[in-house]
This record gives structure tokens, C-alpha cells and sequence, in this order.
């Protein structure tokens, strides 16, 4: 059996094993990474589990599967997660993504949350709609809530915090889960997911107001662990 016709084959079990997405809007500079070789995506296209995304400086992708959509936009790298039928579940390398999860809509999954992990926290949604990123130099994620809840955990935080609606929250220079509040970059999010319903770009000056706000509140846990420390 040949490389080619092994390719095949492992499509085909792996898209029978698992769940699958689809590529609904595409825009600009983007590829998938697929079993060491890179594709070029197109409209309609099938992606399926352990598939990575990656954009460029001009790159929007939105991935659709039963239950979730995605909107990946520029400078983003992320690998899908299709155990789950119905479910795009995400490990986030870098970037950022806008997620709608319709849990009522869930039949062979029925009970499954979505989840979204990075190398600095965890992600639980339980039907909602929220923003994700993560910086690729300092590593740091971000969740802000549109609709709903999301369950937010820095990944040296001891427990979980419920954030919703119109609240954001984002992991520190220790990779804890600072408070939760309106930081004010939300402002700057798009939260549109359809091109027929006008522009997807987040507004200009996202991501440096983001890099701008963990620089602000990176040391806030430590500073405050301090404070009570020298008042005991």
C-alpha cells in the first residue's frame, strides 16, 4: 500500500472514529497542518481531529461543526479536538478565536461541554458564547463572556471561577486566574460570526490593548499575596 492510499485510509477511519467540522468562511493567509503535511484550506472543506489551523497576518477561518463554531482570526495556531462528536474542542498554541457553543443541540453528545486548553489554563463552556486568547510570547490566556458562562482555571490556580456575562479574566505572570471584572479591552472584540451579518475583524487595537492589559495586571496576585503577608 502506498504512502498516498495509506493517507486515505487513515482519513477515513479517523473521520468515521471521531467527529468532523467543516470550513464555512475563509479569508486571506491560512493552511492546515494535517499528518505532517500542509493543505491549503478551502471553503467547505472537512477537518477532523488532531488538525491544526494556523493564520497568518491576513488570515480569518470559521470552522463549523453540529454544536460549535469558531471564528479563528489573524496569527492564530490551534489544534482540533473531534473525539467528541458534535463538538469542536481546541487546544489553543497561540492566537485567538471567538466560540459559540449551541448545547442544545446535541444529540449523539448529549451532557458534553465543550472544553478549550492551553499551555497556561483550561476552558469548561456550558452553552455560551465567549472570546479566547493566547499570547505567543508570554504564553498568557484570556477568556471574556458575551452569553452564558465559561469555568476559567489558570493552570497553577487551585480551583475554577465561574465567568459570565460581559466579565473576563485572564491567567497572570504565574499562570493563575486573576480576578474576574470588565477590563475594558472587551470593547474591541467582534463578536459577529457570520460574513452575511457584516464585518468579522475585531476592531483595531485588540491585541495590543490585551497585551497592554496582562502588562498592567500580570503581578496583581503576587502583589496583593504580599500585601497580606506583611500585614499578618
Amino acid at each position: 500500500m502506498n504512502k498516498l492510499a495509506i493517507y486515505f485510509f487513515l482519513i477515513c477511519f479517523i473521520s468515521n472514529a471521531f467527529g468532523s467540522a467543516n470550513i464555512i468562511f475563509l479569508r486571506g493567509e491560512s493552511s492546515l497542518l494535517r499528518q505532517e503535511r500542509t493543505l491549503k484550506l478551502k471553503k467547505g472543506m472537512k477537518v477532523f481531529n488532531n488538525d491544526m489551523i494556523v493564520t497568518g497576518e491576513s488570515g480569518l477561518v470559521i470552522v463549523k461543526s453540529k454544536a460549535s463554531i469558531y471564528k479563528v482570526s489573524k496569527n492564530s495556531h490551534l489544534k482540533l479536538d473531534l473525539r467528541v462528536k458534535e463538538i469542536i474542542n481546541l487546544n489553543i498554541i497561540y492566537g485567538s478565536v471567538v466560540v459559540e457553543f449551541f448545547k442544545e443541540k446535541l444529540k449523539e453528545s448529549k451532557g458534553e461541554s465543550l472544553k478549550i486548553n492551553t499551555r497556561s489554563a483550561s476552558f469548561g463552556v456550558r452553552g455560551t458564547k465567549f472570546f479566547a486568547y493566547v499570547d505567543s510570547k508570554n504564553e498568557n490566556s484570556v477568556l471574556s463572556v458575551e452569553r452564558g458562562e465559561v469555568a476559567f482555571k489558570g493552570s497553577n490556580s487551585k480551583k475554577e471561577r465561574l465567568v459570565r456575562k460581559n466579565k473576563s479574566s485572564m491567567t497572570d505572570i504565574n499562570n493563575k486566574s486573576l480576578e474576574i471584572r470588565q477590563f475594558g479591552f472587551e470593547k474591541k472584540i467582534n463578536w459577529n460570526l457570520s460574513d452575511k451579518k457584516g464585518a468579522l475583524k475585531h476592531e483595531k487595537g485588540l491585541f495590543v490593548a490585551l497585551s497592554k492589559t496582562w502588562n498592567k495586571y500580570k503581578d496583581e496576585n503576587t502583589k496583593k499575596w504580599k500585601k497580606n503577608s506583611d500585614n499578618m
